[in-house]
């Protein structure tokens, strides 16, 4: 399995063929998240020089990052010196995996008699695709040479190198880059030409929306500039440059979650360990499979309603078959009923998108869906329904080289 890689020796003669799932919202599965941590470091030699090689991802659009950790395999595998001889496939498990599986295979087999044949990964031809058409993503440019590949070395493993081992990352500095002034001035030219449209309607030109575009913009947008300390955190995140991501991870709201918890009538249970609490699934998603409390898994594991996929199908299918239908809303509850609808008719499968687009588009939370709905779902399955709590990434502002030790951010709010 991928736990082995280090023990393994990617040549160039032997094609690499890679079948991986996104669990969560583009978590890797346990057994391939050190092997994809290693091939994203920059550190990371060639160890794919002139390697073939081949993806299928897994995954399920309901979620935001579908197929991502099979996306972020192919990308990398090719970044070390990888020559990618069939194009990734993306398999949804909404559509069913055979449906994408059984026709990857048969173009697989035949890329790999092909493969087998030909001398050289460029000269290979899969259903008229050419290896240069078979790249997706940027041209990254040629690979020096590698040196064999080495251990990570110890402190890259330390606190912030995994979502399962965060650093705590204290908070030095806070100000703002934009003045209560400025905003107020842009909000203000704002209301002035926003008046002057409406005293000469029909003669409104594209560069008077533009001013108006832009004042409104610059009017609600202010941007936060944060200076984090990073000392005690592992070596790749102190390691960081301009333009590199870092991660934040978020909480829900301790007053929305006791007061979800209230609304499921679980308050007893809140501070209880989860296992204990509710019945859950056997094959529990990584996200919630460690020692933690109900109230913890509520407040630092699962979405609430605030990814842009939010309301979920699995968590409508959920809420719909636990709805109570004389209290609930009959408006909603229609909606939602559209939304999950399996029928497979073409005018059937149209009306539930453009339920599940309003839905979409409305974005309730999942307290407000549960009461409007009259909905008191089993826990386990709420749990294992709902998306991770994912974590929010921001671009650099700053490079170790100027400000050992720190990390700038700005974030627009």
């Amino acid at each position: 399995g991928m736990e082995e890689f280090k023990s393994l020796e990617f040549t160039s003669g032997t094609p690499v063929i890679v079948v991986t799932s996104s669990t969560g919202n583009g978590d890797a599965p346990d057994n391939a998240e050190k092997f994809l941590r290693y091939i994203k470091r920059r550190t990371t030699p060639n160890i794919f020089e002139g390697v073939p090689f081949a993806v299928c991802a897994l995954g399920d659009s309901n979620y935001e990052l579908f197929c991502e950790v099979g996306k972020l395999f192919d990308q990398h595998i090719e970044r070390l010196g990888g020559k990618r001889f069939l194009k990734r496939c993306d398999v949804d498990e909404v559509d069913g995996l055979e449906a994408h599986l059984e026709p990857w295979k048969e173009r697989l087999a035949l890329a790999l008699a092909q493969l087998a044949a030909a001398p050289a990964v460029d000269d290979i031809a899969v259903d008229g695709v050419d290896a240069a058409e078979a790249k997706n993503g940027a041209d990254v440019g040629a690979n020096p040479a590698a040196p064999a590949a080495s251990a990570p070395e110890e402190d890259e493993e330390g606190p912030g190198s995994s979502a399962e081992t965060p650093f705590n990352a204290p908070i030095v500095a806070a100000r703002w880059l934009t003045s209560y002034e400025s905003d107020a001035n842009a909000l203000a030219t704002g209301g002035e030409i926003t008046s002057a449209i409406t005293a000469a309607v029909g003669s409104i030109d594209s560069s008077t929306f533009d001013q108006v575009a832009a004042a409104a913009a610059a009017a609600e947008r202010r941007v936060l500039h944060l200076e984090l300390d990073l000392a005690g955190s592992c070596a790749q995140m102190r390691k960081l440059l301009p333009g590199d991501a870092l991660a934040v991870q978020p909480d829900n709201e301790p007053s929305e979650v006791s007061a979800l918890l209230s609304l499921l009538g679980v308050d007893a249970k809140a501070d209880s360990p989860l296992k204990q609490a509710c019945d859950l699934p056997s094959d529990l998603p990584s996200h919630l499979r460690h020692e933690m409390t109900l109230r913890d898994a509520i407040r630092e594991r699962v979405d609430l309603g605030t990814i842009s996929a939010w309301p979920t199908l699995p968590v409508l299918r959920l809420l719909a078959k636990h709805a109570d239908a004389d209290k609930a809303e009959p408006t909603l509850k229609r909606q939602v009923e559209r939304a999950v609808n399996a029928a497979t008719d073409a005018d059937a499968k149209a009306d539930a998108r453009a339920a599940h687009a309003e839905l979409l588009e409305e974005k309730p939370p999942l307290r407000e869906l549960l009461s409007r709905l009259a909905s008191t779902p089993p826990l386990g399955p709420l749990l294992d329904a709902l998306p991770p709590l994912a974590a929010r990434w921001y671009s650099l502002a700053s490079s170790h080289l100027a400000c050992p030790d720190r990390a700038h951010l700005c974030l627009s709010l």
